[in-house]
């Protein structure tokens, strides 16, 4: 599935929801971003700071269930492209993809994120049978 907007703008969220009134279905995707007139992979910046033993602290593009927020390295971009690679049955149904900005984002000298207010740009409730293909 294929995401365009008009003007190329900075990503640093991205949120997907899907359609569970048939199952959970998505066990693993991929988010890619169409930059300098080619596509590159998103890369995932997931992280709990506690974490227990035997839990994942960096989870990468992995389930989505209702609804799920991954942070991304910031990318500049006007289109973003999601892949299920693998899914516990087909087809996969995914109900909202939302594109998103924090609100003047900048990084601190230590290179953590400063806080700040979130921009999202929704688009609602895609039919994904045939545009989920591996």
């Amino acid at each position: 599935m294929e995401l365009t907007w008009e003007k190329p703008c900075r990503i640093d969220h991205v949120m997907l929801m899907e359609n569970i009134a048939n199952g959970q279905k998505v066990a693993n995707y991929t988010l890619e971003a169409f930059v300098d007139g080619k596509w590159q992979a998103v890369v995932p910046a997931n992280r709990f700071k506690y974490c227990p033993e035997g839990y994942n602290a960096s989870p990468g593009f992995e389930t989505i269930g209702h609804k799920k927020i991954d942070r991304i390295v910031p990318v500049v971009t006007d289109k973003l492209r999601f892949r299920c690679t693998k899914a516990a049955a087909e087809p996969v149904e995914i109900a909202q993809i939302r594109r998103m900005e924090r609100r003047g984002s900048k990084s601190h000298p230590n290179g953590k994120p400063l806080r700040g207010k979130m921009n999202a740009h929704t688009y609602p409730f895609f039919d994904t049978t045939a545009s989920t293909q591996r």
